[in-house]
């Protein structure tokens, strides 16, 4: 069985994949999947990151289906988040601080909110 670390680190992995792949309404049930998680094993700064990324998940895939967008703004946003994913997930395996890729990443969707 995997110790608790590896599990969290699968979760944002998994996260990661999906949002690299634009599949943002899937994702969000991953994200649920690591905030629960992250509630049972007592993991503040993981609940945090979950919950981050859950409200971006939802925010982007609710736009993206209420909206045409336009190819290239959909490629641009999927590459920028997800180069901010692979940001966080080394930050996060490296035990560093991940607060400043989380800030881009909210940055990032609320952008294209606008």
């Amino acid at each position: 069985m995997r110790d608790s670390a590896e599990a969290l680190r699968v979760a944002l992995e998994r996260i990661r994949t999906g949002v690299q792949q634009g599949r943002y309404e899937a994702t969000v049930r991953v994200c649920s999947d690591l905030i629960k998680l992250s509630y049972q094993l007592e993991c503040k700064p993981e609940l945090f990151i979950g919950e981050v990324l859950e409200s971006t998940c939802l925010q982007v895939g609710n736009a993206l289906q209420a909206y045409v967008v336009p190819e290239d703004v959909k490629n641009d946003l999927q590459e920028r988040i997800g180069s901010h994913m692979d940001r966080l997930l080394t930050a996060y395996v490296a035990h560093a601080d991940v607060h400043g890729v989380l800030m881009d990443i909210r940055y990032d969707a609320t952008v294209f909110q606008f």
